[in-house]
């Protein structure tokens, strides 16, 4: 593997530079395209989410998504990285750009920068089907998405994945990052 995906000395490099690493995720998210129609399989999305549903949920979700629900075209599943607590998330992903890893480099170095996110081919294996015989169980993690209830969608580049996985900011409602990440653990220890 090349230094391209090289997950945690990316991390490790942008925690050096005089620049925090959130932040500046946070202003290259003004660069992103915006997606409004749907969110293709294992493509990465940053989006404001609002319900009125009374239970914990995340109000800015960075997720990978997981695609269309197949009866309604109008929801869709994706795995949102703030259920995970950060060291599983890190590994998740690691594993995750390790199995495509043929895909993500090539569309990565063809399409480099913020704004080529769009043009970076999908991963259609990424389905709930298939993400439920990993060796992970990120059932906790994945979550049902409507459309109606989405704004502010951004595309994400594969290359910024390493800045995605270091965000703890806590935008949950009903609820904190903490009792979600809490929650996926316990999840986590009842199934083994």
């Amino acid at each position: 593997m090349t230094d391209k995906f090289k997950i945690e000395e990316k991390i490790k490099t942008s925690k050096r530079e005089n620049r925090s690493p959130v932040l500046y995720f946070n202003e290259l998210l003004i660069q992103c395209p915006v997606e409004r129609h749907f969110l293709l399989p294992g493509k990465l999305y940053v989006f404001k989410y609002k319900t009125d549903k009374k239970k914990i949920y995340d109000g800015k979700p960075y997720i990978m998504s997981l695609g269309q629900d197949k009866e309604k075209p109008y929801l869709f599943y994706g795995i949102d990285m703030h259920h995970m607590p950060y060291q599983i998330r890190l590994q998740f992903f690691i594993y995750i750009y390790d199995i495509f890893y043929d895909i993500i480099y090539k569309e990565s170095n063809n399409f480099p920068l913020v704004e080529d996110a769009v043009k970076q081919a999908s991963l259609p294996q990424m389905t709930g089907d298939n993400v439920s015989h990993m060796r992970f169980n990120l059932k906790p993690s994945i979550h049902r998405y409507s459309i109606e209830h989405m704004s502010d969608c951004k595309l994400i580049n594969y290359n910024l994945i390493h800045y995605m996985l270091q965000d703890e900011t806590d935008y949950f409602r009903n609820g904190s990052i903490i009792q979600a990440q809490n929650e996926f653990l316990t999840a986590n220890t009842k199934s083994k």
